[in-house]
């Protein structure tokens, strides 16, 4: 069984994560898991943090000679940005968990709750999820990210049959976009945002590329595979909702328009659509999954927002706090980090085992049968 833990603070020495339960015999590459965490920090819009951080990850246990052995896996990254000196905050900032986290431990100086509640902590979650990434390659599987709107500006239509073309003009848009006219849109939105104070949300899309049927169950709510990557992706902070499949066009359908039709094709059982968005009853079908997220706008705005002093009991603006002008590209390779750890432990639960080699060719028999 896949266990994972994560701890550190926004400012502490570092932040830490553990994973426990993987096979052994799986070759790791270190430097491809520091590509994702570079990823992270990127995209147009991002604050004044990203320059001083340099994120790269350390795996101080469960490898041996490159490979896992089967025991715990300990995940370093550590912090450059440390700021342990700050003067005893008492104004909470409204979006932020400061309010709500001062209610729950009762302890007066609301800098402490940022360090954990900060998405600062979503680095550690891209260490791991680039390492489960590019395990689930080995089994043909592959997870990209795709911003999908910022503000007002959205793109239609994606067309993920072409994925090796949205890649290509994603890497080449500066907030992620597949779509590099609205990319240029999307920047001079950020730039007016910046000027005006504030802030701006968004949505991105993760799709699973050749996730085998069968992944989840639905003998308990909690085991159904939709309902494992809407908690993952809830999880994130700044994202406030999930959609699988294309649910923004079927919710407004009938029945006969909204189900995805089998087909025979090439003597195989197939699909005439996707709308399903790779999951049915809680379990993978064989199509693509495809998962929205919507994002939030950052809730630190320079031009601030109206609050309240809880020593002294007064109304007072929100401090401002460096902040980012849109995190929706830097969510978005969160984003494809929580699906990979997703759909990797279900992986390893149908295939798994002790040994890496084993599980593979367990999955190579399924695949062939199939």
């Amino acid at each position: 069984m896949i266990e994972i833990l994560t701890s550190g603070d926004s400012h502490g020495d570092a932040l830490f994560g553990i994973l426990s339960g993987f096979p052994a015999g799986f070759e790791v590459d270190v430097e491809r898991i520091n590509h994702e965490l570079l990823k992270r920090q990127g995209g147009y819009g991002r604050g004044k943090r990203m320059k001083l951080e340099y994120d790269r990850v350390e795996i101080s246990s469960g490898l041996w000679n490159g490979k896992t052995t089967g025991a715990p896996i300990t995940f370093v990254v550590k912090n450059r940005a440390k700021d342990s000196s700050k003067n005893p905050r008492y104004v909470p900032r409204p979006g932020h968990a400061d309010y709500s986290a001062w209610k729950k431990f009762g302890l007066d100086d609301l800098n402490i709750y940022a360090e954990r509640s900060s998405a600062r902590s979503t680095a550690m979650l891209v260490a791991i999820g680039g390492f489960f990434k590019q395990f689930l390659e080995k089994f043909n599987i592959f997870i990209e990210g795709f911003v999908r709107s910022i503000g007002p500006f959205e793109v239609n239509n994606l067309n993920f049959k072409d994925m090796n073309k949205l890649i290509e003009l994603r890497d080449k848009s500066e907030v992620y976009c597949p779509d590099l006219k609205l990319t240029q849109k999307m920047k001079e939105l950020i730039d007016q945002t910046k000027e005006n104070g504030d802030t701006l949300g968004g949505s991105f899309v993760i799709v699973a590329k050749n996730v085998p049927a069968g992944l989840g169950n639905y003998s308990q709510f909690t085991g159904r595979l939709d309902s494992k990557l809407a908690m993952e992706l809830m999880g994130i902070p700044s994202i406030k909702g999930v959609l699988i499949g294309d649910i923004l066009e079927t919710h407004r359908s009938f029945g006969s328009e909204s189900h995805d039709e089998f087909k025979i094709q090439d003597e195989k059982i197939t699909r005439a659509t996707n709308k399903a968005g790779g999951i049915e009853g809680g379990i993978s079908n064989g199509e693509d999954i495809i998962v929205t997220a919507l994002v939030k706008p950052i809730p630190t705005l320079s031009k601030g927002l109206k609050s309240v002093n809880l020593k002294k009991f007064i109304e007072q603006e929100a401090p401002y706090v460096r902040s980012d002008v849109v995190v929706v590209p830097a969510a978005m390779v969160v984003g494809e980090s929580v699906v990979s750890k997703v759909i990797a432990c279900e992986l390893i639960e149908r295939y798994g085992g002790d040994n890496f080699e084993v599980m593979h060719e367990r999955w190579k028999m399924d695949v062939k049968n199939s």
